[in-house]
């Protein structure tokens, strides 16, 4: 009969009876920890005990509350896509034992195995840790992925149970899905719904592995019959087909931006509006004044001309087009600029927003190339442009743009033929 696994946390260490597999594991941590990445340092096993330092942060049951935004959740794919990227260069040990089988083709990545909120350390909204890797195999990326979408999007329609993690009221549950996968860099095609049904039942089978091997608590949840009622889940994750396939939601949505929308926009401006867009935060009067300018240039054809983003009917960000800049640029480029509002951010509001404006450059004939330029540090606008097939196109010293210090900024180039 199994024995329950008892874990202890004495101060910063988290001490757990050892398994077969534990070994590999904290050489797998050890790697990842010394990468510096936000993961359990290993302090070694003894006495049939094994030994980490405890990741600091609202885990366990505490971690709903920080999981409701969308912000949230693109935060955790971030973190995940951190973690899968550290563990290529990781050799597992010669006589490595895994928890659960490898799944093929692993993609030349280890799985955590078990990415879930409560396995994730959370501070203020941000997953800034992931601990449990007691599950980790050699696998695809899209098995976390996927395993990670059943909780964050999340496939449950319980009530109660949504409403235990924070819910009032459905989910938005594409959106959700979407900003984690931004969140990842995750850009190629799949089924979801498939890809997390199939996922689940791996999960179930491998609960049933455990408790035949007389591990606990899988042990436990076999003999209580939990694996056969978790079957239901597969149905339940099914039935929202049509909810989280795209498609199913309201598109982002440009408007010429009016007085009325003034104040709108300058609350949605924050500190990253202001580094990597405006340099300063606007206020209504003179927002006003800009949107005047923007209606006289597209009256009269020339000039800037920008949008504002509204989605399910709420101002959620800002987009322009300048045929007229040419900083970095050739004859035939036209440049586009956006900030989206912190509220909408990680839902790819940014990625829909870029691609319209596009369209619209074609439909008005404006143009042969679309550019974005940006500071390489910012990140989630690189992946943007990549994401919506911007090729790279070099760098250049800005001839218009400055730090505070007065220095000229470096801007990377992205380009995409109309």
């Amino acid at each position: 009969m199994a024995s329950p696994r008892i874990v202890r946390i004495d101060g910063d260490t988290v001490v757990r009876p050892v398994k077969p597999w534990t070994a590999t594991v904290h050489s797998l941590l050890r790697h990842l920890h010394d990468a510096g990445l936000p993961v359990p340092e290993p302090f070694g096993i003894d006495a049939g005990f094994e030994r980490v330092r405890l990741v600091r942060g609202a885990a366990g049951q505490d971690c709903w509350p920080h999981q409701l935004e969308t912000s949230s959740v693109a935060s955790a794919g971030r973190l995940l896509r951190r973690l899968h990227d550290a563990t290529q260069d990781w050799m597992p040990p010669a006589d490595a034992v895994w928890a659960v089988p490898v799944e093929a083709p692993s993609d030349g990545v280890i799985c955590h195995g078990d990415f879930q909120p409560a396995n994730l350390a959370w501070r203020d909204g941000v997953a800034v840790g992931a601990f449990d890797w007691d599950d980790a195999r050699p696998a695809p990326r899209i098995s976390d992925i996927a395993y990670a979408l059943e909780y964050l999007t999340p496939f449950e329609t319980d009530s109660a149970e949504l409403a235990r993690r924070g819910f009032r009221g459905r989910p938005a549950r594409r959106e959700r899905i979407e900003a984690f996968l931004d969140g990842y860099g995750w850009d190629q095609p799949f089924d979801v719904v498939e890809a997390v049904a199939t996922r689940q039942q791996r999960a179930i089978d491998e609960v049933v592995l455990h408790g035949e091997g007389g591990h606990e608590p899988a042990a436990t949840w076999v003999a209580a019959g939990w694996p056969e009622r978790w079957k239901a889940k597969l149905e339940v994750t099914r039935s929202l087909t049509d909810e989280v396939q795209p498609g199913t939601l309201s598109s982002v949505e440009l408007r010429p931006l009016t007085h009325a929308d003034a104040e709108a926009h300058c609350a949605g401006e924050d500190e990253q509006t202001v580094r990597w867009l405006t340099g300063g935060y606007g206020t209504v009067e003179g927002t006003r004044a800009y949107f005047d300018v923007l209606a006289g240039n597209a009256a009269a054809g020339r000039g800037k001309r920008g949008f504002g983003l509204w989605r399910d009917g709420r101002l959620a960000g800002y987009v322009d087009f300048d045929p007229d800049n040419a900083d970095g640029l050739q004859p035939g480029d036209v440049n586009i600029s956006y900030a989206v509002h912190p509220w909408a951010r990680g839902s790819g509001v940014a990625s829909e927003a870029v691609l319209a404006i596009c369209q619209r450059l074609r439909d008005e004939d404006i143009g042969r190339r679309v550019a974005i330029r940006v500071e390489p540090e910012n990140v989630a606008s690189v992946r943007v442009a990549e994401k919506c097939g911007f090729r790279p196109a070099g760098s250049f010293t800005s001839s218009t743009d400055t730090h505070p210090d007065g220095t000229p900024v470096v801007l990377s180039l992205y380009l995409l033929d109309l």
